[in-house]
């Protein structure tokens, strides 16, 4: 394992950023941002030992402060949405930071600039959130935990306390294209999600509270196949692709599995939280990305393993209180393979 620190850039607030780079003994490497801990690039050799970046991201740093799409990030305060960006928590209401749609979606940690302090195998970044900060209620202090092994896996651990009771979800929001960042659709790379249900939504992507059975519908990942398959569904006409929360089964060994069969490459998502959004980069059109690409819709798919989204409105959901002196811990790990 070797580790590097190299200069990044200097937000707009005169704040300097770092990369640390994590290299493994197969070659496989990370680059890791300050800001937002943001995963910058994924570099793994393919079945013909050629290396590709296969995370999508931006050029400059500019790109991680001022786009919306969470390129690489770690979200926070609460991944995903809430409806109406508002929640009430032991009899007192709380007003969110509001999307133009008028929800809530994954807060501003991903533009913060963390403190990065290296560890044997990786590096651990500290952010404390106000009380206040996007409208939740208390003084939070927040790890992220980056580590890279020799069989290429990188694991993703996650830790909170909070002086008063809040509440909190966390996750990473990479985009992967198994072939290479700049090489075109995903459309025809597998995928596997072990969920047999999803989240039913509203038109603005909000759950219900219900649940959709996912045998026999466009959503049945059950058993891998090409992400472009059922794109064209009319059930899929309203985000233009997946933008949906899969319930992994109880139990479950993984949640996800990905895999090239252009590249080789193969990537499983394994994590202690109850679901994970499948998102099939509906739109990243025109945004300027990595050595000159530009992308296109659908250059790259996001799985985000989460607690549910809106949980702090439907009791029904697995409860993402946090209550005062209590630790939230989660963690995700992405493991890369070939064949």
């Amino acid at each position: 394992m070797s580790i590097e620190r190299r200069p990044f850039g200097t937000t707009e607030d005169g704040k300097e950023v770092f990369v640390t780079v994590l290299k493994n003994a197969r070659g496989t490497e990370v680059y890791c941002l300050d800001l937002g801990c943001a995963l910058y690039r994924i570099i793994v050799n393919d079945r013909n030992g050629e290396p590709r970046d296969i995370a999508l991201g931006h050029a400059e740093l500019v790109g991680y402060e001022k786009y919306k799409g969470f390129f690489g990030a770690f979200v926070g305060r609460f991944a995903n949405r809430i409806k109406n960006a508002e929640f009430e928590l032991d009899g007192v209401k709380y007003q969110l930071a509001k999307r133009p749609d008028g929800n809530y979606l994954h807060g501003t940690m991903a533009r913060k600039v963390f403190r990065a302090d290296l560890t044997e195998s990786g590096v651990r970044y500290t952010y404390t959130a106000a009380d206040g900060e996007d409208g939740f209620p208390g003084k939070m202090d927040v790890e992220v935990v980056y580590t890279l092994s020799d069989d290429d896996e990188l694991r993703m651990e996650y830790r909170a306390v909070s002086d008063k009771t809040t509440v909190v979800n966390f996750t990473n929001h990479s985009y992967f294209n198994l072939n290479g960042h700049g090489s075109g659709s995903i459309k025809d790379q597998l995928l596997q999600i072990n969920a047999d249900r999803i989240l039913a939504s509203t038109d603005d992507c909000c759950p219900t509270g219900a649940f959709i059975t996912s045998a026999g519908t466009p959503y049945d990942f059950r058993e891998p196949h090409a992400i472009g398959d059922m794109l064209a569904d009319p059930a899929l006409a309203r985000f233009g692709g997946y933008d949906d929360c899969h319930v992994i089964r109880p139990g479950a060994d993984f949640a996800a599995r990905a895999y090239s069969p252009e590249s080789g490459i193969g990537l499983e998502v394994c994590t202690d939280q109850p679901g994970i959004q499948f998102y099939s980069g509906n739109h990243v059109e025109g945004i300027e990305g990595k050595d000159g690409v530009t992308y296109h819709d659908y250059a790259g798919f996001a799985l985000e393993p989460e607690g549910f989204p809106c949980a702090p409105n439907i009791p029904e959901f697995p409860s993402a209180v946090l209550r005062s002196g209590e630790e939230y811990r989660r963690f995700i790990s992405y493991r890369f393979s070939v064949r």
